[in-house]
């Protein structure tokens, strides 16, 4: 993994948050993420936009981690995002709704899976991974 890489052909920036190899990998592979999936209904092509969408929807997903309930999570998005909007007094509405949901993941390491997932790669690259839980 080469951050410098990773940041300029990958983040297209030239400086992170914390610019520790380990945090950014912990960051991608172990902590909360929101990413924002798409746009629709707004004009995205090069040019001028002369018009105005009567409808526009986002689409973002949240990454949950050990330790984060999906109904609470939705909860405090949607209260968030409700308030921001409010702040802004608009006239137009704004309406937050969860498509589907997953609780967060976790499994014994030494799980038949994992295991075999270990055994492949040790294989594969000549070392055993290197197993890390907080």
């Amino acid at each position: 993994f080469d951050l410098e890489d990773y940041k300029q052909t990958v983040l297209g920036v030239s400086e992170v948050r914390n610019p520790s190899k380990a945090a950014v990998l912990e960051a991608l592979w172990r902590q909360p993420n929101l990413s924002i999936h798409g746009i629709e209904g707004a004009f995205a092509g090069p040019g001028c936009k002369t018009v105005i969408p009567a409808k526009v929807t986002g689409k973002f997903s949240i990454r949950l981690v050990e330790g984060m309930g999906c109904e609470a999570v939705e909860a405090l998005v949607k209260t968030h995002v409700e308030s921001l909007h409010s702040s802004l007094g608009s006239s137009n509405r704004v309406r937050v709704w969860c498509e589907h949901a997953g609780s967060p993941f976790m499994q014994r390491p030494d799980d038949f899976n994992y295991m075999a997932c270990r055994r492949a790669i040790q294989r594969i690259y000549g070392e055993a991974p290197n197993l890390s839980r907080r």
